[in-house]
């Protein structure tokens, strides 16, 4: 603590030189203390940051969290179905292909969304009804049938096709016209003595339909068999 004198600036009463005024201390800053004023606390402001900081980083990681969670909960992937029934050999347009998610199962075998362009142009290897989800197998990259061969379609009744009869069966194709009720043991016209099953169709208890391959030159005949509703199926047994 410094202190400073008092000066007298004149004589003081009765000419008489005033005394030494008495030392008073010189505060070390030049004004007392103030007091009941506290400065602010810097820590304060910085645990405040701290805590923003946290706040934000946890924000971050919950949304990460999030995003995995729905990521891993979605694992369905693009593939190709079918808008409308596809008989066999016919080819694919890009009308026929749309896409569909399916959560597929390891080892069950899709066509990507992505491969549509591969799609269109090729043939159904067999019938493919409208909705399905598309198959390696269901595409073929050459025409299914043979040349000097056709597709005929048979819409039948029960009891005019066994059960059971798959694609890649031979079955022998009987005519059953002119014969009535009371005529049922005479033997038929056959049509075709060996056809093959190329696709079946939905079994209803009202009967069925057959897609079978024949020879070009016995198409005509079967279809008008066909139309009349007077075809019958044989199943053959043997070698495919």
């Amino acid at each position: 603590m410094s202190v400073r004198p008092r000066t007298v600036e004149g004589p003081g009463r009765n000419g008489r030189a005033a005394a030494p005024a008495r030392e008073e201390p010189a505060h070390a800053y030049g004004a007392p203390p103030q007091l009941g004023v506290v400065a602010p606390r810097a820590p304060r402001r910085r645990a405040a940051l701290i805590g923003v900081v946290i706040g934000l980083l946890l924000a971050v990681v919950c949304a990460l969290g999030f995003s995995a969670i729905l990521g891993s909960v979605d694992k369905r992937s693009s593939v190709l179905v079918t808008t409308r029934p596809m008989v066999p050999g016919q080819r694919f347009t890009a009308a026929d292909l749309g896409v569909a998610k399916v959560g597929a199962d390891r080892g069950v075998e899709t066509v990507a969304a992505a491969d549509r362009a591969r799609v269109v142009g090729r043939v159904a290897a067999f019938g493919v009804p409208q909705g399905a989800v598309l198959t390696p197998k269901h595409i073929s990259s050459s025409p299914a049938i043979e040349a000097g061969s056709a597709v005929v379609g048979l819409a039948l009744r029960a009891g005019q096709f066994p059960a059971g009869v798959r694609p890649g069966d031979r079955v022998r194709l009987v005519s059953t016209a002119g014969q009535s009720q009371s005529d049922q043991a005479s033997q038929g016209t056959v049509l075709v003595a060996e056809a093959k099953v190329f696709a079946v169709g939905a079994e209803t208890g009202q009967g069925g339909t057959l897609s079978v391959v024949v020879r070009d030159a016995d198409a005509a005949k079967v279809t008008a068999a066909a139309a009349s509703g007077s075809v019958a199926v044989a199943l053959l047994g043997g070698p495919a």
